[in-house]
């Protein structure tokens, strides 16, 4: 394939993936074969919908050598193994799909059921072993999965998917075969509602709240009021707390999705990669009521931490801009989907502390302190 031809491809997949939810905002990665010794491949920290053709990274498949100066994502070797392993397939696509992911924590390989996902990710979608994101380690649990793969698709565990086509469009066809066979392994949650506790965001010398009455108010930090002077509501003081303890943070969101409901109620620690990534070493659980509020417990279960669950309301998301808080947001919901599918099985363990550590340190240092770019796991 033509080298330009091969990088539009990337780029044009990227963006359908993103909207199609199989790649959530910039995690994961994209690669098309151009020939038998090379492969391009997305960028490492950079998002989708900025990507243009000139981004794209040509890397050596035998090698791993790449032209230019833009690093290519840290997963490339996966990328590599698959164009070795499996000389018919043109495209590549890692993601973290969200049921494909938590069937990933299982530990087990996935029985296909239907016949005509049998037809692209075979009778049986094979399970990786875990290794930390872009290690030796995880390339080579991932090669061992794709020799066993008789289908277009590994899973590979507490990290994600890895789906393989003779094109975008079959790439793009095993992924979502994938995800529907997943879905039955997902726990469902109880039926379970609350207001929340909303959402706000910093402005010069106070907040703006959006509560759950609907209304916006402003309301001034230091002095624990609304503009005007008058009194404020005990969750819009709680929102005050965090901003003047961590002056970092420019945005909050709420989560009152089912599962973060359910999950709530105890300590949520990472059974996927993004989560201790992005989160961190876990989302502590808190007991915090509006007729007896106890702010400062909830300050401190959001130290090193992006997040904080509190039983009867969900979760209370941070982060320093809108998009971010909503990668959190989004992360955590599924963190709370996969700590509830756990639950229901035996045996399943999160992931050590120390590797929560050391993905947190490398993804802060690494990726959230690049400018003008969204938060991306790889």
């Amino acid at each position: 394939m033509d080298i330009r031809k091969a990088k539009e491809s990337v780029v044009a997949a990227g963006i359908e993936l993103v909207k199609t939810g199989l790649i959530e905002r910039t995690w994961g990665n994209v690669s098309c074969r151009i020939d038998e010794n090379r492969f391009a491949i997305t960028p490492s920290g950079m998002a989708y919908e900025t990507l243009r053709p000139e981004d794209i990274v040509v890397v050596n498949i035998h090698d791993l050598k790449y032209e230019g100066h833009i690093k290519p994502s840290s997963e490339k070797g996966i990328h590599a193994q698959v164009y070795k392993l499996k000389p018919h397939m043109g495209f590549v696509i890692h993601t973290h799909q969200t049921n494909a992911s938590i069937a990933g924590i299982l530990g087990r390989d996935v029985e296909t059921e239907s016949e005509s996902a049998k037809r692209l990710t075979g009778k049986r979608v094979v399970l990786a072993g875990y290794g930390l994101p872009g290690t030796k380690k995880l390339c080579k649990n991932a090669t061992a999965a794709l020799e066993r793969s008789e289908g277009r698709a590994v899973l590979m565990r507490n990290h994600g998917a890895l789906c393989f086509g003779e094109d975008l469009k079959a790439a793009f066809e095993a992924a979502q075969a994938l995800e529907e066979e997943c879905a039955r392994f997902i726990q469902k949650p109880p039926s379970l509602h609350s207001e929340g506790l909303g959402q706000s965001r910093r402005q010069k010398n106070g907040i703006c709240i959006f509560e759950n009455n609907g209304f916006e108010t402003a309301i001034d930090i230091a002095a624990g009021k609304t503009a005007g002077g008058g009194a404020v509501s005990q969750q819009a003081l709680l929102h005050a707390a965090i901003y003047r303890a961590r002056p970092e943070i420019s945005v909050i969101k709420g989560s009152v999705m089912p599962y973060t409901l359910a999950a709530a109620v105890k300590t949520v620690k990472p059974l996927l990669d993004d989560f201790a990534q992005i989160i961190g070493a876990s989302a502590r659980s808190v007991k915090w009521r509006a007729d007896s509020p106890d702010n400062a417990s909830v300050i401190r279960a959001l130290r090193g931490r992006d997040a904080v669950l509190i039983s009867g309301y969900g979760a209370i998301c941070v982060a320093s801009t809108e998009e971010d808080a909503e990668a959190v947001k989004m992360i955590l919901e599924k963190g709370c989907m996969a700590a509830l599918t756990a639950q229901a099985e035996d045996g399943i363990r999160p992931i050590p502390p120390f590797e929560c550590l050391l993905m947190r340190n490398v993804y802060k240092l690494k990726y959230s302190k690049k400018a003008n770019q969204k938060p991306q796991a790889e």
